[in-house]
């Protein structure tokens, strides 16, 4: 098992704005999961310092996801390890409105 090479280390203000995001539930299912993974790897006194693979079975999540928030957390940032970062490739082809009336049409 390779060392882990970025290390999540959580203020109180951090670990407090996270419970409280998790607390909300009304946030997309990624941006808590992120939220969980922080929590879970805090390092910080206050933290579980759980490792990566014990995460990973806690969450369902693979260990290599739990790798990359760390490093987003520790070059960028909270704030940017946990919302999504833009995605590239082409543009909706539809609007969500139109997409949905086009499968119904199909259906019928």
């Amino acid at each position: 098992m390779p060392a882990k090479i970025y290390h999540v280390r959580l203020t109180v203000d951090e670990r407090n704005y996270l419970k409280q995001l998790i607390s909300a539930g009304s946030n997309k299912a990624r941006k808590l999961t992120r939220a969980r993974i922080l929590l879970l790897a805090d390092e910080s006194p206050q933290g579980p310092a759980e490792i990566d693979e014990r995460i990973s079975k806690t969450l369902n999540i693979s260990t290599t996801t739990i790798a990359n928030i760390r490093e987003r957390f520790v070059k960028e940032g909270l704030e940017s390890a946990i919302n999504e970062k833009p995605r590239s490739g082409r543009p909706r082809k539809w609007a969500r409105k139109e997409e949905s009336e086009s499968m119904l049409m199909v259906e019928a």
